[in-house]
């Protein structure tokens, strides 16, 4: 397949959260209750001055409204959590056992091993996995940070360049790890930041295999942003730039749209000036550097400040305009990494409704046509509760949890697995799986990427876990090695299939 094809298509996304739901050097450098000695000083930017004055956002007026209910992030913290990349898979259980299988080359599952497992093997009590790949981060619960696996360029930060096949422990009082540039940061309770890795930070000597402090009184920390304290907002646009004071938190890592400590949302313009937008805010979620909006009472809005991917007319960039009330949850699935995608935006009402709309060129499989790629929001789906996807396949959990899915499967010669119907048939309208009782849903979209005489191309694998009110697990779509673990020789797993965990 080539890549021609799938970037008109696809938008990978990490893994879908469900709803079922440690700053010092590393152990090895000495007492791991001190924070370490940096080796050289903290990197501090230069400060400039915003070279534009807030000006007063255009707004449409929303109709009177009652504030919706806020929706728990974790309602079910007695079920198992599933954690997984393209071909490495844990499992979280309640008593906090950490569980894995899957490929093993350099040592991530954490087993002791390099040899590749097929059913779930012990690794350790108490750590949660946060990055997950050949190399593999986790975190404790009292802010520990622990990692294993490949190391060959100094991805642990351990000072080597030896693969570990067992958790090691890292680094004390973290708040955060974070990837960038081929290099991972630690952010810790005081708010050092650290960084090791493969580039180095771009301040620092390339390849830095122990932890250098990079900058202090960091609160937050993107590739592109982050707040130090007293709210100072700074954006990598180049160089590190001070764009402004009193900055609650951002919501995209670019930090184009910031909370300011007023409770008041600013655009940042590219003249790094800011611009207010509205004030109440309860979740923003940034697609195509556009923003839509959820307010407190419900309402559903979106700030233009990039039309081509939202059919916006340039006259009415940056204005605020109502979509819709009644929402509980909005999703979008724009990825600014990603050029390719079908990149959906979802709203669940409080009423159980689920409306969808994509950009203009997606035709998006979330339960409209093929033909419909308009992007107005449509109704396309009823008696919702959650909803999951994985960018090209979507599922749902209708209240008396059921789950139904849309998208794309085999058939299209695009993604390998199938929605779990039983078939290998695209969907453009939502199908039953035939399952009940479910209360989380983990699916993935996995890539591998190649290369021919002619052009560059990508693979791409979907598996989807779902896990039910006592626990049990049950997988289906792509089962390549036998990973599913669910027994089957199959390439594919078209309908669910119970996977029988044996904790050894």
């Amino acid at each position: 397949m080539k890549r021609a094809l799938s970037l008109a298509l696809i938008l990978i996304m990490s893994l879908s959260l469900a709803a079922c739901k440690a700053g010092n050097s590393p152990a090895s450098a000495g007492d791991p209750t001190q924070a370490p000695a940096p080796t050289q000083e903290a990197v501090v930017p230069t400060e400039q001055t915003p070279t534009e004055a807030p000006t007063e956002p255009a707004v449409t007026p929303a109709p009177e409204t009652t504030p919706m209910p806020f929706r728990p992030e974790d309602p079910y913290p007695e079920l198992p959590k599933i954690i997984q990349s393209r071909d490495v898979f844990f499992i979280v259980y309640p008593d906090g056992t950490l569980y894995g299988w899957g490929k093993n080359d350099y040592g991530q599952l954490g087993i002791g091993t390099t040899e590749d497992v097929s059913a779930p093997r012990f690794i350790a009590n108490g750590l949660t996995p946060v990055i997950v790949g050949e190399t593999v981060f986790a975190m404790s619960e009292d802010n520990i940070l622990w990692g294993w696996g490949r190391n060959d360029m100094g991805q642990l930060g351990l000072g080597d360049g030896e693969n570990h096949s067992r958790p090691v422990e890292l680094m004390h009082f973290v708040k955060e790890i974070i990837p960038a540039w081929g290099s991972y940061y630690a952010l810790t309770e005081s708010g050092a930041l650290y960084c090791w890795g493969l580039s180095g930070d771009p301040n620092t000597v390339d390849g830095e295999l122990e932890p250098i402090l990079v900058d202090e009184n960091v609160e937050y920390f993107s590739p592109y942003s982050k707040i130090k304290s007293g709210g100072e907002l700074w954006i990598k646009r180049g160089d590190w730039t001070k764009i402004a004071d009193d900055i609650a938190a951002v919501y995209d890592r670019l930090g184009e749209y910031a909370l300011g400590t007023d409770g008041m949302l600013y655009h940042v313009s590219y003249q790094n000036g800011l611009e207010p937008i509205c004030d109440d805010i309860r979740d923003v979620k940034v697609s195509d550097r556009s923003a839509y909006i959820l307010k407190n009472d419900g309402t559903l809005w979106l700030w233009n400040a990039e039309g081509e991917y939202h059919d916006v007319p340039e006259s009415e960039l940056n204005t605020l305009t109502f979509i819709m009330d009644g929402v509980v949850e909005i999703q979008c699935d724009w990825d600014m990494d990603e050029d390719w995608g079908y990149n959906y935006n979802f709203a669940l009402k409080a009423n159980g409704e689920l409306w969808a709309w994509s950009m203009p060129y997606s035709n998006a499989v979330v339960g409209k046509s093929m033909e419909n790629s308009s992007t107005k929001p449509a109704c396309v789906a009823e008696n919702v509760k959650y909803v999951f996807t994985n960018n090209a396949q979507t599922y749902i959990i209708t209240e008396d949890g059921e789950v139904m899915a849309t998208g794309l499967a085999d058939d299209r010669d695009v993604v390998h697995g199938g929605l779990g119907d039983g078939t290998l048939e695209t969907r453009f309208g939502f199908v039953s799986l035939g399952l009940k009782g479910i209360c989380g849903i983990y699916t993935y979209l996995g890539e591998v990427y190649g290369e021919d005489d002619d052009s560059d191309w990508v693979e791409l694998y979907a598996r989807t876990f779902a896990v039910d009110a006592e626990g049990r697990i049950y997988a289906w779509g792509w089962n390549g090695d036998g990973l599913l673990g669910v027994n089957s020789a199959e390439e594919i797993v078209l309908s669910p299939m119970e996977v029988h965990l044996t904790k050894d």
